[in-house]
């Protein structure tokens, strides 16, 4: 639907309403990536040996204006020698339980 459409099906007050309940129960992209920040930040927590433990934001994507700097390229090779180093400490402790 393009802006034209929907200015022709709702008027500013069904509008306003909309914008209101989107700050009460977000939807659309915002809310997918905080779903996939949730999902990721688990995962990452699991595999964590020690440290701050990873919360959803880590994983979300910033974008102008937004606060925190992206991870630099040393940040991030750190972050995954810390989950490889985790990842192997499991499998010698329990085996390599992959389907093969």
């Amino acid at each position: 639907m393009t802006v034209r459409d929907a200015q022709r099906r709702i008027d500013s007050r069904e509008f306003s309403e909309w914008q209101a309940f989107e700050i009460i129960e977000p939807f659309g992209p915002w809310r997918a990536d905080a779903q996939a920040g949730i999902i990721a930040s688990v995962i990452a927590n699991t595999h964590r040996t020690r440290g701050k433990a990873f919360t959803p934001g880590d994983f979300m994507m910033k974008f102008d204006g937004e606060k925190k700097k992206p991870m630099t390229a040393e940040q991030q090779i750190a972050m995954l020698k810390t989950w490889a180093r985790a990842h192997n400490a499991k499998v010698k402790k329990h085996g390599d339980n992959r389907k093969r």
